[in-house]
């Protein structure tokens, strides 16, 4: 076929395509088929059957129920308190000063985490745990603070001397879960440090930690 010929049947092509279209374009809108359905009849139950009455989820309120822009029905919203984690109320003090009045047996606990592993658990906030640990470990002669990195929650510390089989010194490592912060020795990040080292440790502390002593030393 000649490129003349070519042309007019191009648009010959084009124009039948555009009046097949129709109405609906190529692809016909069926977003209100809906509408031409036709009503079923309604569900007929047996004699002994009862059926179960509808409920809304959702209600929708009253209009004079609902809260207005300009204030005048407005509603109190009011957001849940956190749940209590310990009985003793005194427990929620923020600062260090405050929550060393507060401090008693009840809230330092020496326990046994999931694997059987020596472990204290502190009824307070990250910062006074922080704080109260490092005093403790201050007043102990068995224990010599090397370094610390609060970013890390950690204590690097010497125990009677001794160090880890890496000649590193152990980690006391502060975690903070929904019970409180959880103290526990590590050797590092993937081991935890011997029992017979760290139940000595962990029961040292406790006795610092619940002292009166240290609670009026801050």
């Amino acid at each position: 076929m000649s490129p003349v010929l070519r042309a007019p049947v191009a648009v010959v092509l084009l124009s039948l395509l555009l009046a097949g279209c129709g109405q609906h374009g190529i692809f016909r809108d069926r977003g209100f088929d809906y509408l031409q359905a036709e009503t079923g009849k309604p569900l007929v139950y047996p004699d002994d059957l009862k059926p179960i009455a509808a409920q809304e989820l959702y209600p929708v309120p009253d209009l004079d129920q609902r809260a207005t822009a300009d204030g005048k029905r407005k509603r109190k919203i009011e957001i849940p308190k956190p749940p209590v984690l310990f009985a003793d109320e005194k427990t929620d003090a923020t600062t260090p000063a405050e929550a060393s009045s507060a401090l008693s047996s009840q809230q330092v606990l020496l326990t046994l985490d999931g694997n059987g592993y020596p472990v204290l658990m502190l009824d307070a906030g990250f910062d006074w745990a922080w704080q109260r640990v490092g005093d403790a470990l201050a007043k102990e002669s068995m224990v010599k603070v090397e370094d610390l990195d609060r970013g890390r929650a950690v204590y690097y510390v010497v125990i009677d001397g001794k160090r880890n089989s890496a000649n590193e010194p152990w980690q006391l490592k502060l975690n903070y879960t929904a019970n409180g912060v959880q103290v526990a020795l590590q050797v590092d990040e993937n081991a935890m440090a011997p029992i017979n080292l760290a139940e000595p440790l962990m029961k040292k502390l406790k006795d610092d930690l619940a002292s009166p002593t240290a609670d009026s030393a801050l």
